[in-house]
């Protein structure tokens, strides 16, 4: 589940750049709220989690899961 920061930073980058980005687009918006290593860090952890896929080196799809009460729906 995303907290309100990364949902709000996912929207930031989704807005100004699109849905396919680069790491350094990426990191320019954490980096808003979040120094380079920490932004780095949480957006390997969205990795993880199933928020940011790797298309291939160096680009990332965004996508954000919401929780339904009966099943996960998913935006792209």
């Amino acid at each position: 589940m995303l907290s309100r920061s990364d949902f709000e930073l996912i929207g930031k980058t989704i807005e100004t750049y699109g849905k396919v980005v680069n790491t350094d687009e990426l990191l320019t918006i954490f980096q808003i709220r979040y120094d380079k290593l920490c932004a780095h860090e949480r957006i390997q952890i969205l990795s993880k989690n199933g928020c940011l896929f790797a298309l291939k080196k160096d680009c990332t799809l965004l996508m954000i899961r919401f929780l339904d009460s009966s099943r996960e729906t998913y935006h792209f």
